[in-house]
């Protein structure tokens, strides 16, 4: 039997490797309360990198007339989304990472077991599926992506190489003062 490739997006994934003691300049509010529309829009936007037979796991599922339209003019895929974590008041708890979602959805275990799963975020969350599903890890190590996700990193190299722009990197609210004072 023919193993389906898994695509399983986070969009979220820099927020997530940030370290703890980094700041953080405030985000403008040009969306104000549509992040998650436009996270669901992304999401429904990695249809263009399956082929067909692929299956899609989204946040929410995609409509069934986009899914049907895509699968009549490219190709058809097969959509899924984890169940949603609910808190005790029955909301929605905030934003889990879906990697969590899956972790949590028992139903979902041997699909993800028996298939490839093509992995959009390197994060935390999803190792943490691989170690309790028992999937094979083929991206870096954790570390790897950590290292090459901070700007600071990025910016030491540029510094380095003397590519403008030339970046200075703070660790403090006082140190941010003194830059820009």
């Amino acid at each position: 039997m023919k193993r389906s490739r898994i695509y399983i997006s986070e969009f979220e994934a820099e927020e997530r490797l940030r370290k703890e003691d980094s700041y953080s300049l405030p985000a403008l509010s040009l969306f104000a309360c549509r992040n998650d529309l436009l996270l669901e829009g992304m999401d429904a936007l990695t249809i263009t990198m399956a082929e067909e037979g692929d299956i899609l796991v989204t946040r929410i599922p995609l409509p069934q007339p986009y899914l049907r339209w895509w699968g009549e003019n490219f190709c058809r895929v097969t959509n899924t989304s984890p169940a949603l974590v609910l808190s005790e008041s029955g909301d929605a708890a905030g934003r889990v990472s879906i990697y969590r979602l899956l972790q949590n959805d028992e139903s979902l275990y041997e699909l993800l077991r028996n298939n490839e799963v093509v992995n959009y975020a390197v994060i935390p969350e999803y190792y943490a599926m691989c170690r309790t599903l028992g999937l094979t890890v083929t991206e870096p190590d954790l570390s790897v992506a950590e290292t090459l996700s901070r700007k600071s990193w990025a910016a030491a190299i540029r510094n380095r190489l003397s590519i403008p722009p030339y970046s200075v990197s703070v660790s403090s609210p006082e140190e941010y003062d003194i830059c820009v004072h």
